[in-house]
C-alpha cells in the first residue's frame, strides 16, 4: 500500500508546462500523440497554457517503421521529430518545435531554459538513460543547481521489450532531503543499468521488428504512463504511484507505489528486476 502521495510543482499549474520528449520512434511517437491530446484535455479543464513540447530525434522514418510506429508511407525518408511536430502543429494548432538530432545530456542541459519542467525519454538503449542520470547526478553533486525551479524538473522514462515494459516518473535531480517527497528516477531504481548490453541492430523490415517485439507493446506502455501517471498528476494534482509495470502477455498493469520500502527493494534486487532483464534482450529500434 502506498505510504505517500506526490503533487506536481505549483508552477506547472500557472503557465505552459515545458516538455522535452527524447525519442520519437516506437514508443516516442505514441507518447507524442498522447501528449498532443493531453494538451487539449488540460486546456478544456481550465489550464492556462497546456503543454509546450520540444521533440528530439536524429533518425528518419524508414519503411519498417510504418505500421509499427505512428508514421505513414508518405513520411518515409523524413526526420521523425520534424514529421510529428508538423503533424500536431497543423492538426491541433500547436506551436511545438522539433530538434532533428540525437539528444545528449549536454545538449539537453544547454537547451533547458528557466522554467523547464519535464524530460520524457523514450529510448531503446540503457546507456542513454545512464548517461543522462550520471550527467545530472554530477551536476547536483557539484552544486550546479541554479534555483528551486531546476530542483523540481521531473524525468518520465518509458522503456519496453518484447512483451513487457515500464514507466518511471522521478526527479531528474534526485537527492534525499526533508523538504517534501522526492521521487527516485529510473537510474536511481535500477543501479544495474550500466551493465546492460545495448548491442542491438535496427530491424530491416516490419516483419522482423514484429518478431522481436509484439505489436501493441509500445502503445500500451505509452498509455500506461500518460493515462495512469501524467494525466492524474496534472488533472487531479495528486498521485499515489509514480510508475507502472506492463506485461501484455499476462494482461497486467502493476503500479509502482510511492513507498521507500518498494524503492529499497528495487535498488537491492535490480539485477533480477523486469527492467534490467528486459533490456538484455535485443530489440528493434
Amino acid at each position: 500500500m502506498s505510504t505517500a502521495t506526490f503533487s506536481a510543482p505549483s508552477s506547472w499549474m500557472e503557465r505552459a508546462i515545458k516538455v522535452d520528449l527524447v525519442g520519437c520512434g516506437g514508443t516516442g511517437s505514441e507518447v507524442a500523440d498522447a501528449l498532443a491530446r493531453l494538451h487539449l484535455v488540460l486546456l478544456a479543464l481550465g489550464h492556462p497554457r497546456g503543454l509546450s513540447v520540444r521533440l528530439w530525434d536524429g533518425d528518419v522514418v524508414s519503411e519498417s517503421n510504418v505500421g509499427r510506429q505512428r508514421f505513414y508511407p508518405s513520411d518515409v525518408g523524413y526526420n521523425k521529430a520534424e514529421v510529428l511536430a508538423a503533424r500536431f502543429n497543423v492538426g491541433f494548432g500547436l506551436n511545438w518545435c522539433a530538434r532533428p538530432e540525437f539528444a545528449t545530456p549536454r545538449l539537453l542541459d544547454g537547451a533547458f531554459s528557466p522554467g523547464q519542467d519535464l524530460l520524457v525519454t523514450c529510448v531503446d538503449r540503457a546507456s542513454v538513460r545512464v548517461e543522462i542520470g550520471e550527467y545530472f547526478r554530477c551536476k547536483r553533486a557539484k552544486g550546479a543547481v541554479p534555483d528551486q525551479t531546476a530542483r523540481e524538473v521531473m524525468w518520465l522514462d518509458f522503456g519496453n521489450g518484447a512483451v513487457t515494459g515500464q514507466v518511471i516518473l522521478g526527479h531528474l535531480l534526485t537527492w534525499k532531503d526533508s523538504t517534501g517527497t522526492r521521487l527516485p528516477n529510473v537510474v536511481n531504481l535500477f543501479p544495474g543499468l550500466p551493465d546492460v548490453d545495448d548491442d542491438a541492430e535496427p530491424s530491416c523490415s516490419l516483419a522482423a521488428a514484429l518478431r522481436a517485439q509484439e505489436f501493441g507493446i509500445n502503445a500500451c506502455v505509452a498509455q500506461a504512463g500518460i493515462s495512469s501517471v501524467l494525466t492524474p498528476l496534472l488533472t487531479k494534482d495528486r498521485i499515489g504511484h509514480h510508475g507502472v509495470f506492463v506485461d501484455i502477455a499476462a494482461g497486467q498493469w502493476s503500479p509502482l507505489q510511492i513507498d521507500p520500502a518498494a524503492w529499497d527493494f528495487m535498488q537491492g534486487g535490480s539485477d533480477s528486476s523486469n527492467g534490467v532483464k528486459r533490456r538484455r534482450r535485443k530489440r528493434p529500434r
